[in-house]
């Protein structure tokens, strides 16, 4: 019998390895938090 150990989920706690995942279109970031930019008002 063999039994799977899981892996566990990326520390997105830090604002660095948020951008990081970002960077890296990290799949495991997903839904882990939120991502938002401001405008710089050029439409």
């Amino acid at each position: 019998m063999t039994s799977a150990v899981a892996t566990p989920a990326p520390d997105y706690a830090t604002d660095d390895a948020r951008w990081a995942a970002v960077v890296a279109r990290d799949p495991a970031a997903e839904g882990r938090f939120w991502l938002s930019v401001r405008t710089t008002g050029v439409y």
